[in-house]
Parts: C-alpha cells; structure tokens; sequence
C-alpha cells in the first residue's frame, strides 16, 4: 500500500506560495518605478517638490504669457507688463508638452488689501481678454490657507504655433510681507496629474518677521 501523497504535495502549494511572492515583487518593483521622480524648490521660505526630468528653469523678461508676447493686436492687451523689483519669476515646463508648466512667482505683497481681487487683477493684465476665471476658494494645508484659483486661458507654445487652451490651478500666500503664487498649468479637460503631485508638499517655512503679520493676511479673500 502506498503512502497517500500529502496536500502540499498534492496541489503544489510551494509552487504557489513561490509564484505569488514572485507576482508581489512584481507589482512592488513596477510601483516604484513608474512613480514620478521628483526634485525639491526652495527659495525664499517657498518649498515644494517638482517632477524630474522637466526642461531646465526659465527666467521669463515680463509677466505676460506667450500669447500676448507673440500675438500683440489678437484682441488681447498690447501694454506689456514690466517686472516689479525684488521679484522671483521662474517657470518650469514639461518636455513633453508645453502646456504643462509650473509657475512660480514670489514678490511684495500687494497694497490691495484684497488678496483675491489683487490676483485677479494681475491675471487679466497677464492673459488679456482669453481668460477665463472658475472657482476660488481656501486649501488648507500643512495647517496655512492658501488661496486656490481655476482658470483657463489661451495659450500660445511659440511664435509659429496655433493658439490653445489651457488651464491652470493657481494656489497663493502671504507671509512676512511676500507674496507667494504657484501656478500649475496643464491641458484642459483631462485627469491632472500635476496638481496632486506639487500642492501637497507646498510649504512656507517661517521667517524671523513672520510674528508681525496678522495670521488672516496668509489667504484674505
């Protein structure tokens, strides 16, 4: 009489428990390879993480957008803009599309007491005529409001191409009398991958005269 083969060795349970570990690797390795590499902003107070790989930093001379800068009588405002002094304005673009873009500016906060309506003033005076505002509201995070703005605009790569729409979510502070606006541009109409990558790790970092600003003036609408 033979001995009865026992259940591991009857429905090859080794095998199994090997292929599983193995399929569980897998999909671990595949996770950590296909997640976006990133690269830290610091500058001023201002901290953020940025996707790797991106095209390197642009120092724009005025803050207006290309469609303004190469398309100047498309019904669009033709008074272009200078840079205000002690002002930071660099812009970050993704190699493979143009639209996808972050934008950072840090200056002086604005005598207008309105955060909400200052912003909105230096966006139309930025986009002219092809903006568009959507939603503006308060996102807390790490324990700071910011001020988050949707918008879209039209936007054009460069002097020989078509003009486009995009659109941007533009989170805002003030801190120690600087203000600070990072805008994520992305296509329109499509799951943003870009915002949930960056907004979460925005910070500000205190500065030695941030105790005299009223904690209200970070986001006053």
């Amino acid at each position: 009489m033979t001995n009865r083969p026992s259940l591991s060795q009857r429905h090859d349970l080794g095998v199994l428990i090997v292929a599983l570990a193995m399929l569980a690797g897998g999909a671990l390795v595949h996770r950590y390879r296909a997640a976006p590499s990133v690269v830290p902003y610091a500058k001023e107070g201002l901290v953020f993480e940025r996707p790797g790989g991106w095209l390197p930093a642009q120092i724009p001379a005025v803050s207006v957008s290309p469609l303004v800068q190469h398309q100047a009588g498309f019904g669009v405002a033709t008074t272009i803009p200078t840079r205000a002094p002690n002002t930071v304005h660099t812009i970050y673009v993704s190699p493979l599309d143009a639209r996808r873009r972050i934008e950072v500016r840090i200056e002086d906060r604005p005598a207008y007491s309105n955060l909400r309506g200052a912003l909105a003033v230096a966006r139309l005076g930025q986009y002219g005529e092809f903006y568009w505002a959507r939603h503006s509201g308060n996102a807390t995070i790490a324990n700071r409001d910011w001020l988050r703005t949707e918008f879209r605009y039209a936007f054009k790569a460069n002097k020989g191409s078509s003009p486009q729409i995009a659109e941007a979510v533009e989170y805002a502070i003030v801190n120690a009398g600087r203000l600070f606006v990072v805008t994520l541009h992305d296509e329109p109409d499509s799951p943003s991958k870009l915002e949930p990558l960056v907004a979460k790790t925005l910070r500000i970092s205190t500065r030695e005269n941030s105790s005299q600003e009223q904690p209200t003036e970070e986001a006053k609408p």
